[in-house]
C-alpha cells in the first residue's frame, strides 16, 4: 500500500460522522475496511481489494465488532471481487 494513497472523495458520504480529510488509510485501516464494507458499494470494494490485501481485509472480517452480522462471512467477499474482476 502506497503511503500517499487517499481514500477517493466519492467516499466522502460513508464517512458522514467523521473528519473526513483527517482519515489515514494506514492508522484507521479496520474502521475504513469496516466502514465501506458495511455501507459501502461496488467502487468501495474495488477500491477496498486494490489498496489492502486480501489477509488485511480477511483479518478485519474476522475481528471487527463493527461489522455487521450479515457481512461476516469473508468468503462472500471473495466471490464479489472475482465476479466484478
Amino acid at each position: 500500500m502506497d503511503s500517499q494513497t487517499q481514500i477517493p472523495q466519492k467516499f466522502k458520504k460513508f464517512f458522514w460522522d467523521i473528519e473526513f480529510k483527517n482519515l489515514d488509510i494506514q492508522r484507521h485501516k479496520t474502521f475504513i475496511i469496516t466502514r465501506l464494507l458495511n455501507f459501502g458499494d461496488q467502487d468501495c470494494i474495488k477500491w477496498l481489494f486494490s489498496t489492502y490485501s486480501k489477509e488485511e481485509i480477511k483479518d478485519v472480517v474476522k475481528n471487527s465488532r463493527g461489522l455487521l452480522k450479515n457481512l461476516q462471512d469473508f468468503g462472500n467477499y471473495i466471490s464479489i471481487w472475482k465476479r466484478m474482476k
